[in-house]
């Protein structure tokens, strides 16, 4: 094996091991969701049934989630060849974040609260997981800047292209770290802290689906994360919705 072909080599184990480390993190955000609402499900089965039931689906939805991630990490581990993916059919925005407001619900420290204002007929081409991945990666991180409590604000909204704003009132960001924020494993935290890959995940979504994110933080004060879509061609009739 040429000196060429070692180092082509070396560059891929690292690149599948940075993309394995990724799926890995975000379906471990899956599964404390999946743990919290059975809990929560089991806890409240004596009395209200019908609150375990709602518990049940979320916990549900969010199993469905770990599957399609643990198939991911499945089809990489066997080197699955790359297919053509089809076209994203537009998904509705609003019910998304709605519905990822419930599941943050059995996450969130006690002294925080999340407050959610959601423009409605709000589409993007992208599948719920997707969404979802990308608040709850955002959500978790103003978690951990909070930790004496405050406020999460989930916000979107569309003129020109279509926002969403996820801000918190947490210690905010040196300005001396914010261009390493999205780089995969770097973190300020402590070892058992953070793993360094929430933020590059939700980074590498947003270029996926063809938008930005910008970074507004004060130390102090809180940060806000500020992810901007352009606006779908196709009309929400045009296509089915995504599931």
């Amino acid at each position: 094996m040429t000196t060429t072909t070692q180092l082509q080599h070396i560059q891929r184990l690292q690149l599948a091991g940075t993309l394995a480390s990724g799926i890995a993190h975000d379906l471990n955000n899956q599964l404390t969701l999946v743990l919290g609402h059975l809990q929560v499900a089991v806890d409240r089965l004596p009395a209200t049934e019908e609150d375990a039931l709602d518990s049940l689906r979320l916990a549900q939805i969010a199993a469905g989630h770990c599957a399609d991630l643990s198939q991911r990490l499945l089809n990489l581990g066997r080197h699955a060849p790359a297919r053509k993916s089809a076209p994203r059919k537009p998904l509705d925005l609003s019910a998304a974040i709605l519905e990822t407001h419930q599941l943050l619900g059995c996450i969130k420290p006690r002294n925080v609260n999340i407050r959610v204002q959601v423009d409605t007929g709000l589409f993007l081409p992208a599948d719920p997981v997707q969404i979802q991945q990308m608040l709850i990666n955002l959500a978790t991180n103003a978690f951990h800047a909070m930790p004496s409590g405050g406020d999460l604000r989930i916000k979107a909204w569309a003129d020109d292209n279509l926002w969403i704003a996820v801000g918190d009132n947490g210690c905010g960001i040196p300005e001396s770290l914010r261009r390493r924020v999205f780089e995969p494993f770097f973190t300020t935290h402590p070892e058992d802290g953070g793993t360094g890959l929430g933020l590059a995940s939700v980074n590498a979504i947003v270029r996926n689906l063809g938008g930005s994110l910008e970074l507004d933080s004060e130390p102090g004060k809180g940060t806000t994360f500020l992810l901007s879509f352009p606006l779908p061609v196709e009309k929400p009739g045009d296509l089915p919705l995504a599931a």
